[in-house]
Parts: C-alpha cells; sequence; structure tokens
C-alpha cells in the first residue's frame, strides 16, 4: 500500500488509498447467492391500449396479496414479476412454417452399418440398431458353453466394443457387468453362497439380487428390496402430495396419488403371487395412507369403508387381478408364446362346457412351484363363474373380475 500511495503523490495526485475488506461472513454469501421460482408475466402489446397493463398487474398482487395473506409467501413482488421480452410476430411464423414445409423430405433409407471393413461387421448390416436383444454363448475355462442374453438401449455395435474391450482389458472388467443369479430354496442355500463362472480370464461372482425391467430379484425370490422401494418411494411421495393437497382440487389429487402411489403397487404385482400375508402388510400399509391422505381422514379412522368407498380393491386382490387378467389374455391366445396355457377339453357335455377351462398342473415344488404362473393361472381361472369366463370382451371381463374380488374382499 505504502508503494501505489508514494506513486500517486510523485504522479501529482492527493487522493489517499484506503483498504476496505471483503465481508466473509458466510450467511450473507449465502443469502446472496440463493434462488427464487419467478414466474414472469408478459403483458400483451397494443398499440390501441393506452392501459398501463403492468403497473395494474403490480397493483392487484399488493391488493390481493397482502402479508396476513396465506399465499403470500407463493405470489409477491418477488415472486411475480413483469417481462417484456417479444415474441416472434405472425410474419416471421408463417415465413418459418413455410420453408420447413418447402424443404423436400429425404425418404432415403439409413444406413444401419458403419464398418468400414463389412466382412468384419459383428451383425451383418445391421450393427447400428438399437434396442437389440441378444443371445451370446460364452466358453468358460472348463470349455463349458454358458448362453447369455443381453439387452442394449445403445447400438449393438457399441455393445459389441465394450464386450471386447472388457474380455481383452483386465483393467476394464468392469465397466461391462454380467449378473448371475442362482434360485435356490433355504436348504440348498448354504451350497450355493460361493458359485462363481470363469470366463476367460475373469471370475464371475454370483450376485444376491438382481435388477430387471425394474424389479429386483432375490435368490429366494421373497421380493423383499423390491417391496421396500415401492414403499420407500410410495410414502416420499404421499408425504409431498399432502404438503400441498390444501391447494389441489379432489380430481387432481386422486390423479396424483394413481400416478405416484397406486401405479408402484401395480407395477408387475402378479410376482407377488403366493407369498405369505405377512410379506404384503407393507404394501397394503403403503395402499391405506393413500387412501388416508385422498380422503383426508386420520390413522385412527377405520381403513375397510374407506376403501369400499373408494372402490379400491386390496392388494391381495389387486395380485389377483393382475393374474385373472394375464389368465384371460393366454385364453384368447393374445400372450407372449412363453406364458400359453394349455386349454382343457370337457368330454361331457354340460352347462359349463362352453365356458374356456385351463388344464391344471401339479407343482414339483411346493416352497416356488405352486407360484408359478402355469400352476397359479389355472387354478384362478377355473375358480371363477361359469358367466364371467364366457366373456370375450377384455374390458368387459376386467369389470366383472373386479366386481367378484370386490364382493370377496369385502363381504358384500
Amino acid at each position: 500500500m505504502p508503494e501505489y500511495q508514494q506513486a500517486l503523490h510523485n504522479a501529482g495526485h492527493q487522493a489517499n488509498l484506503t483498504y476496505r475488506p471483503r465481508n466473509n461472513n458466510p450467511q450473507t454469501s449465502q443469502e446472496k447467492r440463493r434462488k427464487r421460482n419467478i414466474t414472469w408475466f408478459n403483458p400483451p402489446y397494443s398499440q390501441h391500449v393506452n392501459t398501463n397493463l403492468g403497473k395494474n398487474f403490480l397493483r392487484l398482487i399488493n391488493t390481493h396479496f397482502p402479508r396476513a395473506h396465506e399465499l403470500h409467501q407463493i405470489c409477491n413482488r418477488n415472486t411475480l414479476k413483469l417481462s417484456y421480452s417479444c415474441i416472434d410476430n405472425m410474419e416471421k411464423i408463417i415465413k418459418a412454417n413455410n420453408q420447413r414445409v418447402s424443404v423436400p423430405v429425404n425418404h432415403a433409407t439409413p444406413d444401419t452399418c458403419n464398418c468400414r471393413q463389412k466382412e468384419n461387421c459383428p451383425l451383418p448390416g445391421r450393427c447400428t440398431t438399437s434396442n437389440v436383444v441378444y443371445e451370446a454363448k460364452i466358453t468358460t475355462a472348463t470349455n463349458i458353453e454358458k448362453t447369455y442374453i443381453g439387452l442394449t438401449s445403445t447400438t449393438f455395435k457399441q455393445r459389441h466394443t465394450v464386450h471386447k474391450a472388457t474380455f481383452n482389458n483386465r483393467e476394464l472388467r468392469h465397466k461391462s457387468t454380467i449378473i448371475i443369479i442362482i434360485l435356490k430354496s433355504p436348504k440348498c442355500q448354504q451350497h450355493f453362497n460361493h458359485a462363481k463362472l470363469m470366463v476367460g480370464s475373469s471370475h464371475i461372482s454370483s450376485s444376491p439380487k438382481a435388477r430387471n425391467l425394474g424389479v429386483v430379484f432375490d435368490s429366494g425370490l421373497t421380493f423383499h428390496d423390491h417391496k421396500s422401494k415401492i414403499v420407500s418411494v410410495g410414502f416420499y411421495h404421499l408425504r409431498c402430495i399432502a404438503s400441498i393437497k390444501k391447494y389441489l382440487p379432489h380430481e387432481s389429487l386422486a390423479a396424483l396419488v394413481h400416478a405416484f402411489v397406486a401405479s408402484r403397487i401395480d407395477f408387475c404385482n402378479s410376482i407377488l403371487y403366493g407369498l405369505p400375508s405377512i410379506e404384503i402388510t407393507r404394501l397394503q400399509k403403503l395402499q391405506n395412507q393413500a387412501a388416508h391422505v385422498l380422503t383426508n381422514s386420520t390413522r385412527r379412522d377405520h381403513i375397510t369403508p374407506i376403501l369400499r368407498e373408494l372402490h379400491w380393491l386390496p392388494v391381495h386382490q389387486r395380485i389377483r387381478y393382475k393374474m385373472l387378467t394375464l389368465a384371460y389374455r393366454a385364453v384368447h391366445n393374445t400372450i407372449p408364446a412363453y406364458l400359453a396355457l394349455p386349454s382343457r377339453s370337457n368330454i361331457r357335455h354340460t352347462r359349463s362346457s362352453t365356458a374356456p377351462t385351463l388344464e391344471r398342473r401339479n407343482a414339483k415344488k411346493r416352497s416356488a412351484g405352486d407360484r408359478t404362473f402355469s400352476v397359479a393361472a389355472p387354478c384362478l381361472w377355473n375358480a371363477l363363474p361359469v358367466a364371467v369366463r364366457v366373456i370375450h370382451d377384455l374390458h368387459k371381463f376386467q369389470q366383472s373380475i373386479k366386481s367378484v374380488l370386490f364382493r370377496e374382499a369385502f363381504g358384500l
């Protein structure tokens, strides 16, 4: 500082330099960096209108949302501001549309292979195809072939490059992983705790759980992690919805509950068929809390009249509803071939001989065999009334089985 002051005096200046330290208060700097959720109002402009719309808009905010108003924190002069940005006029919009329409459409077939050496293409002529389900055969160190089925959302060429780099470079072995999960009963659990697969020079250990299509599978098919994820995410969304429900009409509130909570309970819930009732209790508590939020009731209120008033099926009945819907599609051949079920022909001509009946199979394993679709679906389907099984319209069939399950759940 003295050197700069001396240089100023030598140059003929009479100013005195002073040092002001910066304010390093973290609370003040944090307040300055705080961002507000601002809604901008762009008033329309016209030469024939003399009213100052912006001034009147600000005056309305001060009049209708004073400090004592319950919505003042949302609607105030700091969150509602004016903007005079101009949008495109009609002439510019028409010119842009005409230019877009007048450009000739290129109907050329896209190139599905960009390999320089076509003979080395991993998928001849189609290596740039995306969303591919592929099957690969892996040879272990003991010359045993294993079949691996994979899915890629990127191009097949990119996935093939990653797999080659993984097997050729040990440092990149974790870039592409193969998940192996062994389904086992509690009695055989100790024999498979250290199961490994040898692929080239890499050891691939079995995983206790794996995710497929958003469902977390475990070796015992209890789906404990999957249910925990549904419950934790569902209760989080219910807390968020409950904090804003006083500002929403009932229709919007119901739409939010169905979109964020009920849809998660119903997603792939057919895999939960056959689990003990205590395993479904957590999902039922989530549905009960969603009903309390929607009807503005308390947790002490009995839940059965509330569910009956909302016309909601309990979780057990929702699982059977999904299973019966899949069974209907299997009977009418509108389901993938690997889920097809054989039908049984009635030799005797009785009143119910015209109703489709599925062949019932016996499960080999009691622990999980009764939960398989080929065993559970015929049992549920054959137990339906004949008047329901003869329905040929899917929408009417779903209405009928919902009525049957609703009467069964609430004793009507």
